[in-house]
């Protein structure tokens, strides 16, 4: 069970995670998205991804903050993974 006061972190680090991997943001809000639809009681199938917006915006700033280099470099694939 996730505790509500960490929901905005916790969908930083989804976002953080996902660029850190070598995920595009599009595919980190899908699959946070059909992760939400399955698992999550703030799902919203009436937004993109079927994500609320704290979710979108919080996984988007996570992303963001690691492609500014803050964190490292990301991964990158070379040929196929």
């Amino acid at each position: 069970m996730q505790r509500p006061h960490f929901a905005h972190v916790s969908n930083f680090n989804v976002g953080l995670f996902a660029q850190q991997a070598g995920l595009t943001l599009d595919e980190a809000h899908r699959f946070a998205g059909e992760y939400a639809s399955l698992l999550s009681r703030n799902a919203d199938p009436s937004k993109p991804y079927g994500l609320n917006e704290d979710q979108y915006k919080f996984i988007e700033a996570g992303y963001k903050a690691g492609a500014s280099g803050l964190y490292g470099p990301g991964a990158s694939f070379q040929g196929n993974p």
